[in-house]
């Protein structure tokens, strides 16, 4: 079994949960009679306590969601969480690749599990949404996790 080590930043979650939020708020209130749409949907420094309880309610969320395949995680308080997890993959076969989408995917993970708590405090009807993607990028990390690779012979020179 291979181990793999994700480690997604609070900082860029929260960069990204910004401008998400931000681009939502402004659309809204362009097709809406709420002048005060953008305000209410933006989220900013100032909503950082309740944003820092949804990071919290994430970590323990994919944890769960995750547990099968997660060796050791580590929560810091400096604003970042790493995650070790077995593969069943050869680790020898294009490792660096597969961690980076693995990556990639867990971060889109956390952004939209805080967008999906995020609006169901600021506008409901996107919080199905959210959390579909939020469950599919779950479900396609398991399958990533999941998938065991054919042993590959090696070629010797004689």
């Amino acid at each position: 079994m291979a181990e793999i080590i994700l480690s997604i930043k609070k900082k860029d979650v929260y960069n990204e949960v910004a401008k998400i939020s931000s681009y939502v708020g402004a659309k809204s209130e362009k097709n809406s009679e709420d002048t005060d749409m953008y305000a209410r949907v933006f989220a900013t420094d100032s909503d950082r306590e309740m944003l820092d309880r949804f990071w919290e309610d994430c970590c323990g969320k994919v944890a769960e969601e995750l547990q099968r395949f997660i060796v050791d995680i580590a929560n810091a308080d400096t604003g970042e969480v790493s995650l070790t997890v077995e593969s069943l993959y050869n680790k020898s076969e294009k490792d660096g690749l597969r961690a980076k989408i693995l990556q990639k995917d867990l971060f889109s993970c956390f952004v939209n599990f805080i967008l999906y708590k995020w609006f169901e405090l600021t506008e409901r009807e996107r919080t199905e949404y959210y959390f579909t993607c939020y469950k599919d990028f779950v479900k396609g990390v398991k399958r990533k996790l999941s998938v065991k690779y054919t042993p590959v012979k090696r070629d010797y020179d004689y």
